[in-house]
């Protein structure tokens, strides 16, 4: 097994596990629905935002971390410090505005507006782990734990003080392993008609890790 960071030839790679690390089954929101679009297409839109060369982008192939299996990329994750280069939320709608159309961005924000009282704010100066994936057929083998090693290591370089993730209620696999690393759930926010369906933010403090 190997970690390393991400690079231009691996975007292709990196726009699979954007749209796989969103289809766990209790997602609420995605690009597929908010853009209403086939996943071929948002796979080729997707190339395009994450061919850049701005380090600490989320939509940044800069920010990712591989896992490699016998050589074979099978995992990825994104890390990056929020409000590092401003805030994180534009910079991602900013990147999105270069590759959707007026029309298909309309649509996004209309599909949206349905689900404001699930925006979590990230803070500021905080390890952000976004996009985080594993291909089917390597799930199990651990990758995920292998990356965030990386990923946290990053964090204390850049005198972050805790790492934040966001997951999906339900998610409980995800939940579980997100604790085993020593994450907390800090804030719940759900649905008004479900209070079964919503999202979750986890944190870990890295004060007092050495």
């Amino acid at each position: 097994m190997n970690i390393r960071k991400a690079n231009k030839e691996d975007i292709n790679f990196l726009a699979e596990i954007i749209l796989l690390s969103e289809a766990t089954g209790y997602e609420l929101v995605t690009y597929q629905k908010m853009f209403a679009l086939e996943k071929e297409e948002l796979h080729t839109r997707f190339t395009r935002v994450l061919n850049n060369d701005f380090d600490g982008h989320p939509l940044g192939y800069k920010t990712y971390f591989i896992a490699e299996s016998n050589g074979i990329s099978a995992a990825a994750a994104s890390g990056y410090k929020e409000t590092e280069y401003g805030d994180s939320d534009h910079l991602m709608t900013g990147a999105l505005m270069t590759v959707f159309n007026n029309k298909e961005l309309s649509t996004a924000f209309r599909y949206l507006s349905a689900f404001r009282n699930l925006e979590i704010n990230k803070t500021s100066g905080a390890y952000q782990i976004y996009s985080i994936a594993t291909l089917p057929e390597y799930r199990g083998l651990g990758l995920f734990k292998q990356i965030y090693h990386k990923l946290e290591e990053e964090a204390g370089a850049k005198n972050c003080k805790t790492i934040e993730l966001q997951v999906w209620k339900g998610n409980d696999n995800a939940i579980n392993l997100y604790h085993k690393l020593g994450f907390e759930i800090v804030c719940e926010k759900v649905m008004e008609q479900d209070i079964n369906k919503g999202k979750l933010l986890m944190v870990k403090n890295l004060v007092n890790l050495s």
